[in-house]
């Protein structure tokens, strides 16, 4: 995927995003795993003046006992998502 095209579809993502009280837990885990390994992979390395953007995702999900990696049933649940047709997993 070029560039350009990884672009287009990090910014479709992004513009896609609800309210966060309109996410479901499920929708936030794989939004986090984006960071992680997919789409929003491009903040990976970013940081505020103290952490970097995976960080900040993996001690998310951590706190929340939660992984980033999703089963076959949880990208199920998502297919009805808003999100699905941006999420990486669904490639």
């Amino acid at each position: 995927m070029g560039e350009r095209d990884y672009a287009k579809k990090s910014e479709a993502l992004i513009l896609a995003l609800p309210p966060p009280d309109e996410l479901s837990q499920l929708e936030i885990r794989a939004v986090l795993g984006e960071v992680i390994y997919g789409n929003l992979e491009w903040a990976y390395h970013q940081a505020d003046s103290q952490y970097k953007m995976a960080a900040y995702a993996h001690g998310a999900l951590e706190a929340a006992g939660l992984s980033w990696s999703l089963t076959e049933e949880d990208r199920k649940q998502l297919v009805g998502s808003r999100l699905w047709p941006h999420l990486m997993i669904n490639r």
